[in-house]
């Protein structure tokens, strides 16, 4: 399975943005290709100008600063590559989420889950109405699924954290929102649909934290007011 590569010193307060940036960029773009080494050139070029400005003198070759600058794309284009894989990462998160809730909290007697329904669920025309991201048919869902599989639980987290205003998606909570996704990685290999597989399958090669890190436990509030899942 493919490793975060995180480093301990990463973690601190100061590298937390950069950290964030990196994993934000393997949701994105889950296979390595020139788009993800771009956003990683740009964001990292931005943080160290970022730094320099707020600690001067902490990084005194100003003109590396500048090159770096000028070697990456624009903030603009990144931008525009961005919203389209966001909104289908977004989805992806979305369903992985719903079907987890679902056999966790909706109807735990049911032996499997019907992704079928979950998507019939999630296109309906008053539902595609809501937002410009979620005008999908249930054929795009399901190649938004396959591409961003290898990270579907980091979005699942993703979702979860906005919707139930656990606010773990963001630099300084980047330890629980690492915890959160994992225990939905875990939770999703234990999820049977009906078509006889589980949500995630064992051999997919799904991007995991580092072995050395010991990943705090969260709370995530249940739909409802049913019993509170620990992850």
């Amino acid at each position: 399975m493919p490793t975060l590569e995180i480093r301990r010193a990463r973690l601190r307060p100061e590298y937390a943005a950069m950290t964030f940036n990196y994993l934000l960029g393997i949701m994105l773009w889950p296979v390595e290709c020139d788009a993800r080494r771009d956003f990683m050139r740009t964001c990292a070029a931005g943080w160290k100008i970022d730094l320099n400005t707020a600690v001067p003198g902490l990084q005194s070759d100003i003109e590396l600063l500048l090159n770096e600058a000028i070697d990456v794309s624009p903030r603009e284009s990144l931008s525009q590559q961005m919203r389209p894989r966001l909104a289908r990462g977004e989805r992806v998160g979305l369903e992985l989420a719903k079907a987890i809730a679902e056999a966790t909290w909706g109807n735990p007697a049911r032996a499997r889950v019907s992704i079928k329904s979950l998507r019939g669920e999630m296109t309906t025309p008053e539902r595609r109405k809501l937002h410009p991201a979620m005008d999908v048919s249930e054929k795009t869902l399901q190649k938004d699924s396959l591409e961003f599989r290898s990270v579907a639980h980091l979005w699942g987290a993703a979702c979860i954290s906005h919707t139930e205003g656990c606010d773990f998606f963001r630099p300084a909570r980047l330890a629980e929102f690492l915890a959160l996704s994992e225990g939905l990685r875990i939770r999703a290999l234990q999820v049977p649909t009906l078509k006889g597989d589980m949500l995630l399958s064992r051999d997919l090669d799904s991007w995991r934290p580092p072995s050395w890190l010991t990943l705090p436990t969260v709370i995530v509030p249940p739909p409802l007011n049913r019993k509170q899942e620990e992850f």
